[in-house]
């Protein structure tokens, strides 16, 4: 039941723009989430978590950024997130 409720969230999670979220806070809740999908023995590989997070690409300026100068087939969640956060370490748009 409670790997329902994760994939849901999964499925509807996004920057919380309202509330004035960073990249780091959105990055941890990701994190987070997939953690406990995992826990909760739900297989889950960093091509589709990036599919997600590249879904985002209006809220995530510098996911265009990312598509242009990684190889997407062999970037890794741990890739993507050290990424997007040294673009928010930045004060890049996001």
């Amino acid at each position: 039941m409670k790997l329902q409720g994760f994939r849901k969230e999964f499925e509807n999670l996004k920057l919380k723009l309202n509330e004035n979220e960073s990249v780091k806070e959105f990055c941890i809740r990701l994190i987070e989430l997939i953690n406990q999908m995992r826990i909760s023995d739900e297989e889950i590989h960093d091509r589709k978590i990036i599919d997600k997070v590249q879904m985002r690409k209006k809220k995530f300026d510098v996911i265009v950024v990312v598509e242009e100068t990684k190889d997407l087939s062999k970037l890794t969640i741990e890739g993507l997130i050290n990424t997007l956060k040294s673009f928010d370490k930045a004060g890049t748009t996001v």
